[in-house]
């Protein structure tokens, strides 16, 4: 008998959607359920999204739905730090552009990352100085509104979520209500790579939120150094104050 794989948990591979590069068919046999799929939208900077491109995203989303992985979805205008984003209104358009292929794909997505804002689209350095609440708030209700009620974006960090929210932690009757708190997770994408998780998290009280936070809303991430927190048991201790869900497998070793 095969082993069950748990179903969007665990390790995810690399797998853009529009690039066909990965076999992502043999992923599941190999225990793989989740693919990070990571968008880069650089030739669109100063253009609307183009037809060619729309219908390769859904096919991308088709081959996932075949193979029978889930995605972990992420837009930006450049994966090297340096690398220019858009203008607010031309994000706002793409975001319109993409919304009814994402909910035509809904079953196989398993959250959008916030993205669009800054390098990788990890809502900093923006070159269009959109790394603020006002350009963040923005970015983030658009992509709420672009997605089915009962799916969520990830942010970065927790100071992006208080910003945009006004509020602290999620209390536990507003959990799966619907509402902008409700629907705002994480991606650390420095687990345990220091006190701070490099930056993640600037107090004590902002970490507290999170795993408040997280006991109702998607958290994963990725590690990206070593460090004494990293090795176990404090790792395993980490991961559950977190309830992850899923880590990048191959990024950091």
């Amino acid at each position: 008998m095969s082993p069950l794989t748990n179903p969007e948990r665990g390790f995810f591979a690399w797998a853009p959607l529009t690039s066909g590069t990965v076999d992502i068919w043999s992923l599941p046999k190999a225990g793989t359920t989740l693919v990070f799929a990571q968008e880069v939208l650089a030739r669109f900077r100063d253009a609307p999204l183009d037809e060619a491109y729309l219908r390769a995203l859904q096919g991308g989303f088709r081959r996932a739905r075949e193979a029978g992985v889930s995605v972990i979805l992420r837009f930006a205008y450049g994966d090297t730090a340096g690398h220019p984003d858009a203008p607010i209104h031309r994000i706002l358009e793409h975001i319109g552009q993409l919304g009814p292929v994402l909910r035509a794909n809904a079953d196989v997505l398993l959250v959008l990352q916030a993205g669009f804002i800054g390098a990788w689209g990890e809502w900093h350095t923006s070159s269009h100085h959109l790394d603020s609440p006002h350009g963040q708030g923005q970015v983030a209700r658009a992509l709420l509104s672009a997605l089915p009620n009962d799916h969520a974006i990830q942010v970065r960090a927790p100071r992006y979520k208080h910003a945009i929210t006004g509020m602290g932690a999620l209390p536990e009757k507003r959990a799966f209500d619907g509402t902008v708190p409700a629907r705002i997770g994480f991606h650390n994408d420095c687990v345990a790579g220091d006190k701070t998780d490099k930056g993640t998290f600037s107090s004590a009280a902002e970490r507290e939120l999170f795993e408040q936070d997280a006991r109702f809303v998607p958290v994963g991430g990725e590690t990206c150094a070593l460090h004494a927190l990293s090795d176990p048991p404090a790792i395993l201790k980490t991961l559950e104050r977190g309830h992850y869900t899923f880590l990048n497998g191959v990024y950091h070793p």
